[in-house]
């Protein structure tokens, strides 16, 4: 539900209902008109616009703006400066996110931007003060882009590529001349719209995800996080009769990612917060924990992958890869800057790694050999987001870049088969860890849950594994053996938001 609370007084009351979710509430320029995003259970999506009286502190009306793309994931509302335009972002035909302007005394939404088929679509936007100007977040594989967008000319400028994270909101300076953004982990930064320099503004605890900057030059933020997360290892029903359930990896501070080894009784890698900043540690069946990683700077660490044999990872940190063995060498995959890299895989016998390139708006897959310590001249494949081998041997899997079927090939007989695996068109990410008889993957329930499948190659039959239990996090990892699954299991707190100065 939405809250609105009086910054005075304290009052606080409730503006929306519990029946349906609502998303990205903005206030109009001059307080009148609350603008929001209201998301029904079945998946049918309105723009709507509540009218705010101050005096009583109360909404007395809530009427319906436009309606938005069905099943579009919450978005952000943004208002122009004269509060005449509505811009929200909709999911297209061909299940894109786009921004579209909508006049609020009358007439039709007009789409503003078309992204490109590599991108999940464009789910942000800001005015400048000045209002000639519109600035908005591209999705980029795992990471985000900043684009310019002249409301005149229409005329389009992509002022950065954002890999240290993925950027909730973003704000103007109060000249407009800087845009301000999360660049990091942990810093909010500012970029030069005419010269595209960046320069850092503050730094906070947790990932910054929402930013509103004001026209006296401060700006609100959010710059702490009091929920924790915790590795739990569950049974696997599929193949298990036991009951476990317990928290295995803990600390003070947060475990974002659990990678059980391939081979039976081989560490697991966790990726830790407890020594301050993220690192990886390999825990042993005897108790033994090691770090093997000494990162001096905050290192936004996207995934974490075991090498067939158990003695290599690959790590994405931003947007490098790096291959780590379990003594703790680091060694660098060579790559080019101006690509988004995702979904980085070994091959079945160790020998390359595989990874997806958003390059020109489409994606392919390179590959790297490990022993040669060098890049393939000419791209493995083209048009797939991802590209997996099986560690049996028996298979590969990937998702077709344009059409988003699945498919796998037998490796012993050629064949081609599609794999009935479906995505709601708003699930940016999920993981795929193929076993012998199937794929286990998670599937977007809605914006933030999550269940985790199975589909089996030989019955044909899509399964939960846990049920209709919940997950709050895509990540997971299973056992060698397949009896034990590690999951990331958030408790939630409050958030802090900061009140700073545009420097």
């Amino acid at each position: 539900v939405l809250m609105l609370e009086d910054l005075q007084e304290h009052r606080r009351i409730q503006i929306t209902e519990d029946s349906y979710s609502s998303f990205g509430a903005a206030f109009s320029p001059d307080g009148r008109y609350i603008a929001y995003h209201r998301a029904d259970t079945n998946g049918d999506c309105t723009i709507r616009l509540s009218l705010f009286d101050k005096k009583e502190f109360a909404v007395v009306s809530d009427n319906v703006l436009t309606t938005c793309g069905k099943n579009s994931p919450s978005s952000r509302v943004e208002w122009s400066p004269d509060a005449k335009y509505v811009i929200y972002p909709t999911m297209n035909a061909n299940r894109k996110m786009v921004l579209m302007m909508k006049p609020v005394q009358g007439g039709a939404a007009e789409q503003l931007t078309t992204p490109p088929p590599s991108s999940f679509g464009d789910y942000a936007a800001r005015f400048s003060f000045e209002g000639s100007k519109l600035v908005f977040l591209r999705g980029a594989g795992s990471h985000a882009q900043l684009w310019l967008l002249d409301i005149a000319s229409r005329e389009l400028k992509l002022l950065l590529n954002v890999t240290g994270t993925l950027p909730g909101n973003v704000g103007w300076s109060p000249d407009d001349r800087f845009v301000l953004y999360p660049s990091a982990p942990t810093i909010i930064s500012k970029v030069d719209v005419e010269t595209g320099v960046t320069a850092v503004v503050a730094y906070s605890d947790v990932s910054t995800e929402e930013i509103q900057t004001l026209k006296s030059g401060q700006f609100y933020a959010t710059v702490g996080n009091f929920a924790h997360t915790n590795v739990k290892e569950v049974s696997n029903a599929l193949v298990s009769d036991d009951n476990v359930n317990n928290v295995v990896f803990s600390s003070n501070r947060n475990e974002s990612h659990a990678e059980a080894n391939p081979i039976a009784g081989g560490p697991v890698a966790v990726v830790s917060r407890r020594s301050g900043l993220p690192q990886v540690w390999l825990f042993y069946d005897n108790g033994e924990q090691r770090q093997i990683t000494f990162f001096e700077q905050n290192m936004r660490i996207r995934s974490i992958v075991f090498s067939p044999n158990g003695k290599q990872l690959i790590l994405q940190l931003h947007n490098e890869l790096w291959l780590l063995s379990v003594t703790g060498e680091l060694v660098k995959i060579p790559q080019s800057n101006e690509v988004t890299v995702s979904f980085p895989v070994w091959s079945k016998t160790g020998e390359y790694v595989y990874f997806s390139e958003s390059f020109n708006g489409r994606w392919q897959i390179s590959r790297y050999n490990v022993a040669e310590k060098q890049l393939d001249a000419t791209p493995f494949a083209f048009d797939q987001e991802f590209y997996i081998e099986s560690y049996d041997g028996m298979y590969s899997f990937w998702r077709d870049g344009i059409s988003k079927k699945f498919y796998v090939k037998w490796n012993d007989s050629g064949l081609v088969e599609e794999v009935p695996i479906t995505f709601t068109g708003y699930q940016l990410w999920s993981q795929f860890k193929l076993k012998s008889d199937g794929v286990y993957f998670t599937y977007l329930l809605d914006d933030i849950y999550y269940q985790l499948k199975f589909y089996n190659f030989k019955t044909k039959k899509l399964l939960d594994v846990l049920d209709e239990q919940v997950l709050t996090h895509s990540r997971f990892s299973v056992s060698a053996d397949e009896k034990r699954l590690y999951l990331l299991e958030s408790v939630r707190g409050d958030l802090d938001i900061a009140k700073l100065q545009v420097p």
